[in-house]
C-alpha cells in the first residue's frame, strides 16, 4: 500500500467552517466516484485539521504540507499568500492508495 499526496486550493475569504464544509464535500464526491478503500483520493483522509501557519507562497505551503501530512491521518489546511498577495487556503492530505 502506498500513499498519494493531494492538495486543493480554496478562497482565502472563506472562514474555517466553510473550508471544512468544502473539504467534506470533496471527500464525499471522491468516495462516491472512487470507493471507500485505498482510492488515493481525499476520501481516505481522516477529517481535516487547521494548522496555525501562514506561508508566503503556495509552493512553500505545499512543501510544508507534503512533509507534515500523514498517511491515514487528517488533511491539514494552511493559509498562504497568492501571487497577488491575497490570502488563500491550501488543503493537503497523504491519502492511502
Amino acid at each position: 500500500m502506498g500513499a498519494v499526496f493531494n492538495s486543493m486550493k480554496m478562497d482565502g475569504k472563506l472562514i474555517r467552517k466553510q473550508v471544512e464544509a468544502g473539504f467534506l464535500d470533496a471527500q464525499e464526491k471522491d468516495r462516491h466516484e472512487n470507493g471507500h478503500q485505498y482510492s488515493g483520493g481525499f476520501g481516505m483522509a481522516d477529517g481535516i485539521l487547521f494548522a496555525s501557519r501562514t506561508f508566503d507562497d503556495e509552493a512553500t505551503a505545499n512543501t510544508w504540507l507534503e512533509d507534515n501530512c500523514q498517511k491515514f491521518g487528517p488533511a491539514i489546511a494552511v493559509s498562504y499568500l497568492d501571487e497577488h498577495g491575497a490570502a488563500a487556503w491550501l488543503v493537503g492530505a497523504n491519502c492511502a492508495s
